[in-house]
């Protein structure tokens, strides 16, 4: 299955070789400073060094939103788009474009057959109030373009003010070359984010942890 993964910008080249380490990997397809598309030769639910994993169903090279429509019309995506969905269900469904993440106005004619191409697939009708499957087709500014789908309504847990949030604290600690008879110390902890990230990676020696404020 091929999937995308996001993280925060300047960890490229560590997230290549977390994911390599640990994932069935067959190929990155492609990567930049904060995406990364890879082929994988067992299913995927979450690596905890990405922001976001999807699957991803479609991807190549476009100038504008019309050749990114195009691209995927004529890219044989039912079949990726079809195993990223349960089985024998109608599910209803969305279609959102992004350009460089930030939202970007749809073209109605070609928009319309996306739509009437991924009916056929899910068995479902478009539905943007409360869709089954969000698609998001994102085209970015080296023009890469990919149709990826998200499962529901993404939740995210709300961090306190100043919190880093856990895929970062996992980059961080990356970086540091964990071992397991590590003695780590956070003299100022603040909310424990890293320390408890250590913890869940285990194994380790000891975690000191405090603050002025505990």
């Amino acid at each position: 299955m091929e999937y995308l993964g996001t993280f925060p910008a300047g960890f490229t080249e560590l997230v290549k070789r977390l994911i390599e380490r640990d994932t069935s990997l067959q190929k990155f397809l492609f990567y930049d400073e904060s995406v990364i598309a890879l082929r994988s030769e067992r299913p995927l639910t979450r690596l905890p060094y990405l922001k976001h994993l999807y699957p991803l169903i479609a991807w190549g090279r476009a100038k504008d939103l019309q050749s990114a429509y195009q691209l995927v019309l004529h890219t044989s995506f039912q079949e990726a788009l079809a195993s990223s969905a349960e089985p024998n269900a109608r599910r209803s469904f969305v279609v959102r474009l992004f350009i460089e993440g930030k939202p970007a106005p749809i073209i109605r004619e070609l928009h319309e057959k996306l739509e009437k191409a991924i009916m056929e697939v899910l068995g479902g009708r478009p539905n943007s109030e409360r869709p089954d499957l969000e698609l998001q087709l994102h085209l970015r500014k080296n023009q890469q373009c990919y149709l990826i789908v998200q499962k529901g309504k993404r939740s995210e847990e709300e961090l306190p003010a100043g919190t880093l949030p856990p895929y970062l604290c996992r980059l961080l600690l990356e970086l540091s070359n964990p071992q397991r008879d590590d003695i780590f110390l956070d003299p100022f902890m603040g909310s424990a984010a890293l320390p408890l990230e250590r913890a869940r990676m285990g194994p380790y020696q000891m975690i000191f942890a405090g603050d002025i404020k505990t």
